[in-house]
């Protein structure tokens, strides 16, 4: 003989409060046993606990996956404690599982664009996306390509050694004539262990305001200093130098805010 016949109430209840309310309470407030709930929810096709919250939500080991990075204990102190990353806990039978609500995750990112790597998050793995993303995606290929997948060559570290040596060349000289950042120039250097150094830029020239515009447009556009250097032609460091002035940071996510409200408050 079959068990108590299900109500289109009782379905209902378990429809809208499954992956919200745990497995237990559900079971205790229907009056059902936990294995009669787990066997009406696979005839109903619900699907996993942690992939049924009602805001949407998944676990930080499934974003960490989508966006190709390993979840650590290092994660709560950097993404969590020291940018803010809004988690909640979520409890399933005796075990609890760190999760984040993706609206709040996608507002959360836009806010540490400079931070976060999006080289590996494949499109739509997360669901619908913000227009933001796409472009970020492909800026951080394009950084990935440049700094990670170019290596340096004989010929590039002969080259380099003998613009340091001739005392002329500024790091961004060196960087435009190899066709590298100031940052892959100045790492090279180092790991080669040369004595000479690159002579010391001197930017003295006043900014144009028109250059002033630029750079905090495109600071708040989400550009990185390598995309203001190249568009600006001055160097990576004489860009962070002027947005520390304004900022009092060199973080571009920090600088961002500060010079989005820089424009609110003047309207």
């Amino acid at each position: 003989m079959g068990g108590k016949r299900w109500t289109s109430e009782e379905l209902e209840y378990l429809r809208e409060n499954w992956g919200s309310k745990s497995i237990a309470t559900i079971a205790y407030t229907l009056g059902r046993s936990r294995n009669a709930i787990l066997v009406k929810k696979n005839k109903l096709g619900l699907g996993a606990f942690l992939d049924n919250h009602p805001n949407g939500a998944v676990s930080i080991c499934t974003l960490f996956r989508a966006l190709g990075k390993n979840y650590s204990s290092y994660t709560m102190i950097s993404w969590v404690k020291n940018r803010g990353l809004p988690i909640f806990q979520k409890k399933v039978e005796r075990n609890s599982f760190k999760m984040i609500d993706i609206d709040k995750w996608w507002k959360w990112a836009e806010k540490n664009q400079d931070f976060l790597d999006f080289a590996k998050f494949e499109p739509l793995s997360l669901g619908a996306e913000p227009d933001w993303v796409a472009v970020k995606r492909a800026k951080d290929k394009l950084k990935t390509k440049l700094v990670y997948t170019s290596q340096w060559t004989k010929n590039e570290d002969e080259r380099l050694m003998k613009y340091v040596k001739a005392q002329k060349y500024t790091v961004d000289d060196i960087a435009k004539m190899l066709q590298r950042s100031d940052g892959a120039v100045q790492r090279r250097i180092s790991t080669l262990g040369l004595k000479d150094k690159p002579i010391r830029a001197y930017n003295h020239n006043s900014y144009t305001d028109d250059e002033i515009n630029l750079i905090k447009s495109m600071v708040r556009n989400n550009c990185n200093y390598y995309e203001i250097s190249k568009k600006i032609g001055r160097s990576e460091k004489a860009i962070r130098g002027k947005i520390y002035a304004w900022c009092k940071t060199e973080n571009l996510d920090k600088a961002r805010e500060v010079l989005k409200n820089e424009i609110d408050n003047k309207t």
